[in-house]
Order: C-alpha cells, then sequence, then structure tokens
C-alpha cells in the first residue's frame, strides 16, 4: 500500500516566527501532538507537544516568550506520498521517530504519517517498529 492511500487531509502547519503559546492552543483545540513548522511555505521542522515541555516548560521559560523556531525540531525526516507504507516503517524504525512529513515530488507538504496510522493498516511492519521504536536504547 502506498503512503498516500492513507494521508489524511493536509495537516494544521504553523509559521516558525509564531508563538509556543500560538502553537500549543492549535495543539488542543485540533487534539494533536506535533504541527510542521513552515517558513515562507516550506517545512523547516515539527515542533511537537514534547519539544514544549521539555525545551519550554522544564527550561522554566514563558511559552508567550518563546518562538516556534527556538524550540521547535529543525530535523525533519520526510517521505514521498509515492512510497510504501514498508519504506515509511523502516525510515521510522531507522531514525526511532512517530512521525514523518510526507511530500509531493515538488516537495510540497501533503500530510504527516504516523506510527499508529501504519499499525492501522501495516499490523506487522507497525508492530515492528513500535517495538523497535519503544525500546530504550
Amino acid at each position: 500500500m502506498k503512503i498516500r492511500d492513507i494521508l489524511k487531509e493536509k495537516p494544521q502547519t504553523i509559521e516558525a516566527h509564531e508563538s509556543v503559546t500560538q502553537a500549543a492552543k492549535i495543539m488542543t483545540d485540533r487534539s494533536i501532538g506535533s504541527l510542521p513548522v513552515v517558513e515562507k511555505g516550506k517545512t523547516v521542522g515539527f515542533l511537537t507537544d514534547r519539544d514544549i515541555v521539555t525545551r519550554v516548560c522544564s527550561a522554566g521559560t514563558s511559552p508567550t516568550d518563546c518562538r516556534v523556531q527556538d524550540v521547535m525540531t529543525p530535523r525533519l525526516l520526510s517521505c514521498n506520498s509515492e512510497d510504501d507504507l514498508e519504506t515509511a516503517a523502516s525510515l521510522m524504525k531507522e531514525h526511532k521517530v512517530r512521525r514523518l512529513a510526507v511530500h509531493d515530488e515538488s516537495k510540497q507538504l501533503l500530510g504527516v504519517i504516523s506510527l499508529g496510522d501504519i499499525t492501522q493498516f501495516e499490523q506487522r511492519s507497525g508492530s515492528e517498529a513500535m517495538q523497535t521504536i519503544c525500546t530504550p536504547g
């Protein structure tokens, strides 16, 4: 099965210059745990609820004083919408991540695929990736 076959609607994004408070509000309102971060129309990173907790709250910094670009994870792992689910699961396993940005051939962001999405459609690949990703280092 191809990644494009299970993609949901285009994801909510956040601009890199926005406040972490704004990002947290979007995450809360949409019941999501991550946001692709964009700058001038290009995807430049991910911001997760864990990023907010570990890089803002634990440092005692106010989320209203922090910009998304200051606390996001700039390493952006992505795959192509024409890739197989197995390819995405392997990439997640290799890099121990739970989400990948999905781009088309012209590098336009189409969506985000999560480990949970894969496990719904590829029980064996998803479970194996989940076990590897969740096993301490």
